[in-house]
């Protein structure tokens, strides 16, 4: 087997080097990055909340509390969930919880602070705004389905229930017919 030549490990050697120097030093990377998200919006029971991917970039102490603040599309104070880190580099989803009064268009804002276990002042933080394509008008006044089996919301099985459903478009569709008794 023929040995390298000098030139060549010269070179190997050279683009290692500025191949570390090309990316930051490991304590200069952020903790965590929204990796991405939006709005949900549930139809069936007449709810919206945003929905965030939180991923780890490098390890953080075991225990570390995340708390996330949503802007409060309806205005007031943010809407805070705070959760301990449950460990490892997967992606954490964190919903926001039902919302109202978002607008297409608008931005809102989410922020992120990490907590050390014991302690309340963030030793990381980050943020992104987020824009829904629709408004919440498109869900319906009352939900279709109520509990966890999706049963159907009795309060629209008498003949002057209402439900209207709203195309992106804000045109209101009619509610299909009801099945005939049997």
């Amino acid at each position: 087997m023929a040995r390298p030549s000098f030139p060549a490990v010269l070179l190997i050697a050279a683009l290692s080097i500025a191949a570390g120097a090309a990316r930051p030093a490991r304590a200069e990377e952020p903790y965590l990055s929204i990796s991405g998200g939006g709005f949900v919006f549930n139809y069936r029971v007449a709810a919206a909340y945003l929905s965030v991917a939180l991923k780890p970039e490098r390890p953080f102490p075991r225990g570390s509390r995340i708390e996330i603040r949503f802007e409060n599309p309806a205005g007031g104070a943010p809407l805070v969930v705070t959760q301990a880190f449950p460990g490892g580099t997967k992606t954490l989803v964190v919903q926001s919880g039902d919302m109202s009064g978002i607008r297409a268009g608008v931005p809102y804002r989410v922020e992120v602070r990490l907590t050390r276990p014991g302690e309340t002042e963030a030793f990381a933080e980050t943020a992104r705004s987020f824009v829904s394509d629709l408004d919440q008008s498109v869900l319906p006044e009352k939900p279709q389905f109520i509990g966890n089996g999706y049963h159907r919301n009795p309060e629209l099985d008498h003949p002057d229930a209402k439900v209207v459903v709203r195309g992106n478009d804000g045109s209101v569709e009619p509610p299909p017919a009801p099945a005939p008794a049997q």
